[in-house]
């Protein structure tokens, strides 16, 4: 397998055989092989034992000692080990040891049992043969010219996290007087650079990059110098990786996006993401739809779903959510993934944009290629489904749909919401609307009519999203809201009141003869109902304003 392999992804040093990350990218179908020599300090029987994620090996001096093959999870106790002996002679001996893991990730460890030990314990470093760097801090020349020099050291990482993100801490060793300097330049060689004197840079993949630094002079010369840094993470204590992802999403915020490659886009959108930076994201993400990879790669469409919901709870950024749930559809293999962006397209096609014939074609793929498959992206496909035919008036096949819907069994939480009923959901969206966190109502309104999609039938979710457009300002989508209303339930209770709402909106949009028009309407149709004061009350102001504007 090695000799067929035709990607090697990286090499670096290790003071021991223990593994808990891929150090040189996110994809966990790899094979990770650790060679050197180890010490046997005294001669003897030398067990040793291999735990590991998947396919492991052990061998010394060209012999297998231990093997776990096959695809497998790790064990827990030193009992359940897979081990092998071997009697070694005092000396030196080269070990190879190789894990080969299809989906999990690298996870492999190497124990030792000493000649007269009572028990394995994990080989230690000072078990295997010594390594260290070495590279010149500074140079000079015989002239003694000033010259650029710099050093560099690893101060955290995401490896752990499964994403190939290390910040390096960079600093100037250039001889050039402070009294001389007129400035710095960093080229990083992965498409960004700085001009600060000592720069902290997040590198977004793993690899070697010619990193370059200039310094520049007050008499008009440049002094510059490139270094081959190489770049991987080591694996930063998770206690420490939220503070860091904050100090990288800093950092990330003057990069430009344009200038990444495809890869560092999705890791940049990853710490935007774990940094809660959603507004920093969104160019990330933007620039890598439109570079179109694979969205199947790192849990990628998994963020981009997220940030697609992000848009529209906060920004109300309807174009922008249709572009990142196009890019995913473009950019996945998956059927499921596909299925489920085009089902949210058309949730915002209709209900934010109003374009039923767009909407429409995409719900009905979905139902056609999930027809059978019990999914939940089916189960919202179906209330969708619903929703068009309310408005064209079809309530029976509309009330079948909804029932459908009702009946299946729910495969997880399609929106991120846990089951709740209809009056827990009142009393959530009460209390958001209450303290003007719409884009939580809103998003309440949607596990509500997941969760209980018959209530559609009542009127009743429209009429609480005209009310919240409202208070948002925005009254051509309250009206829109209340039509829809009245189609789906048009002898719902809250219908007057809805028409209350409705004339407040057409008043706010100039339209005083349709305000007039739902007021009239009230008193009329409606002669009992509690809206019918206050009808009143608006009509004849109404009639008032219009009359002093006559004389």
């Amino acid at each position: 397998a090695l000799k067929r392999s035709r990607t090697i992804l990286g090499r670096d040093f290790t003071d021991r055989v223990f593994q808990g990350l891929n150090p040189f990218t996110s994809d966990r179908r790899c094979l990770t092989v650790i060679y050197g020599y180890i010490v046997a300090r005294h001669p003897g029987t030398y067990t040793f034992a291999t735990n590991s994620y998947d396919a492991s090996l052990f061998m010394v001096d060209g012999r297998t000692v231990t093997s776990w093959l096959g695809w497998h999870g790790p064990t827990w106790g030193s009992s359940k080990v897979h081990s092998g002996s071997i009697d070694l002679e005092k000396g030196t001996h080269a070990f190879f040891y190789v894990n080969a893991t299809r989906s999990r990730g690298v996870l492999c460890s190497l124990g030792v049992k000493l000649p007269g030990a009572p028990r394995l314990v994990l080989a230690p470093p000072s078990f295997f043969v010594r390594w260290t760097r070495a590279f010149p801090s500074r140079y000079a020349t015989l002239d003694k010219r000033p010259l650029a020099w710099f050093s560099w050291r690893w101060t955290s990482d995401l490896g752990l996290s499964g994403k190939p993100v290390t910040a390096v801490q960079f600093k100037d060793l250039s001889g050039v007087p402070l009294s001389r300097r007129r400035g710095d330049f960093w080229d990083f060689g992965d498409g960004t650079t700085s001009r600060s004197r000592d720069p902290a840079h997040v590198f977004l993949e793993a690899g070697v990059f010619p990193v370059t630094h200039v310094v520049y002079t007050s008499d008009g010369r440049k002094y510059s110098l490139t270094q081959r840094v190489f770049v991987h993470p080591k694996g930063t204590p998770g206690w420490r990786i939220y503070q860091d992802v904050k100090n990288f999403a800093k950092i990330l915020r003057s990069y430009n996006p344009a200038r990444l490659s495809p890869g560092a886009l999705a890791s940049a959108v990853f710490v935007f993401r774990a940094a809660r930076d959603y507004d920093g994201a969104l160019p990330f993400l933007y620039t890598l739809i439109r570079k179109s990879l694979n969205m199947d790669k790192g849990g990628l469409a998994g963020e981009a779903f997220f940030l697609a919901g992000e848009l529209l709870a906060k920004r109300r950024d309807y174009k922008g959510a249709l572009e990142i749930l196009e890019g995913i559809r473009k950019g996945t293999k998956s059927l499921r993934v596909s299925l489920k962006a085009a089902v949210l397209m058309a949730d915002i096609l209709y209900e934010n944009m109003g374009d039923v014939p767009r909407a429409r074609a995409l719900l009905e793929e979905v139902i056609r290629k999930e027809k059978g498959r019990g999914d939940d992206t089916l189960r919202f496909a179906l209330i969708k489904k619903a929703d068009l035919l309310l408005e064209a008036g079809d309530r029976k096949r509309a009330r079948a749909l909804l029932e459908e819907a009702a009946a299946m069994k729910r495969r997880g939480a399609f929106l991120g919401e846990e089951e709740a009923s209809a009056g827990e959901h009142m009393t959530a969206y009460e209390e958001y609307a209450g303290r003007k966190d719409y884009a939580s109502a809103m998003k309440e309104l949607r596990a509500w009519e997941w969760d209980a999609p018959l209530d559609k039938l009542t009127g009743l979710l429209r009429y609480l999203k005209a009310d919240l457009y409202v208070r948002l300002g925005m009254p051509a989508e309250a009206l829109r809201e209340i039509e829809r209303m009245e189609k789906a339930a048009p002898e719902s209770p809250d219908l007057p009141a809805a028409l209350i709402m409705a004339a407040q909106c057409d008043l706010a949009l100039g339209k005083k003869a349709e305000a007039r028009k739902c007021l009239e309407r009230i008193i009329r149709d409606f002669p009992v109902s509690e809206a019918r004061p206050e009808a009143e009350k608006r009509l004849k102001a109404l009639e008032k304003g219009s009359a002093r504007k006559t004389r």
